[in-house]
C-alpha cells in the first residue's frame, strides 16, 4: 500500500515547460531584454501544444521573470521584488506606519554592518563609500537637496553591498523607492531639528567606525537610531 509520503507526485506538462523555460534562464542561455522563441517554435521544440507553451509562459509573467508585449513576444525581465512590494502596498494589503519601516530598514543595515565589521572588505569598497560621503558634504554645503538625497541612499546602499550577501542586497534593492522615501523624510526631519551639518556628522561617524571595524560604536549608532526620535 502506498502512504501518503510515498505517493508518486504528478508534474503537469505545464510545470515541465515551465522549468525547462527557467532552466534556460538561469544557465544565462536568455537573459534580462532577451527575446523568447514565439510559442510556436517552442512547442515544435519541445512537442508540447501551443497552448501548453502559452499558460507556462504566463507562469513566468505572473512570476515577474518575462513580459509579454502585444504583437510583439516575450521578453525576460531583470527579475526583482520591486514590483510585488510595490503592489502589496499600495493596496494596503501591507499596512506599516513610518516608524515601522524606519526601524526594519535600521535593522536591515545593521546586519548587513556586522557582516562588514566581522569581514573582510577591501580598499577600494571604503573608497567608493567615503567618494559618496564626500558628495553628501558638497551638497549640504550648496544647499543641494535633491543631490544630497541621492547620495544619501547611495551610501547606505554601498553599505548594504559592501556585506557581500547576496539576499541583502536583492532585498535592499526591491525596498528602493520605500527606503529612498525613508531616508529623504529622516534627513528633513533632522534637518528641522537640529540643523543640517547634523546629518554629515552621523554618516562620518558611520564610515568611521566601519573602517575601524568598531562593532561597540557602530551598534550604539544604529541604537541611536533606533530611539532617537530625531532620526538621521
Amino acid at each position: 500500500m502506498v502512504t501518503g509520503s510515498e505517493r508518486i507526485q504528478r508534474i503537469s506538462v505545464v510545470d515541465q515547460v515551465y522549468d525547462y523555460l527557467v532552466r534556460q534562464i538561469t544557465d544565462g542561455e536568455y537573459k534580462a531584454g532577451d527575446k523568447l522563441p514565439s510559442e510556436n517554435e517552442l512547442a515544435s521544440r519541445l512537442g508540447v501544444s501551443r497552448a501548453t507553451v502559452k499558460v507556462a509562459i504566463q507562469k513566468l509573467n505572473t512570476m515577474g521573470v518575462a513580459e509579454t508585449r502585444i504583437g510583439d513576444g516575450t521578453y525576460i525581465k531583470d527579475f526583482g521584488f520591486s514590483n510585488y512590494f510595490s503592489e502589496l502596498l499600495d493596496a494596503n494589503i501591507i499596512q506599516a506606519d513610518q516608524k515601522q519601516i524606519h526601524n526594519f530598514r535600521v535593522l536591515l543595515e545593521y546586519c548587513a554592518i556586522r557582516l562588514i565589521a566581522m569581514n573582510p572588505i577591501d580598499d577600494d569598497q571604503f573608497d567608493v563609500l567615503a567618494g559618496i560621503l564626500a558628495r553628501m558634504k558638497i551638497a549640504i554645503r550648496e544647499n543641494k537637496n535633491d543631490d544630497f538625497h541621492r547620495a544619501h541612499y547611495e551610501f547606505h546602499h554601498q553599505i548594504c553591498q559592501m556585506a557581500g550577501n547576496i539576499f541583502f542586497i536583492k532585498l535592499y534593492e526591491s525596498l528602493d523607492s520605500l527606503l529612498a522615501a525613508t531616508y529623504r523624510r529622516n534627513a528633513e526631519k533632522t534637518w528641522e531639528s537640529l540643523g543640517r551639518e547634523e546629518t554629515i556628522r552621523h554618516h562620518e561617524a558611520i564610515f568611521n567606525a566601519l573602517k575601524e571595524r568598531n562593532l561597540e560604536e557602530l551598534t550604539r549608532l544604529q541604537d541611536e537610531l533606533l530611539t532617537d526620535n530625531n532620526i538621521q
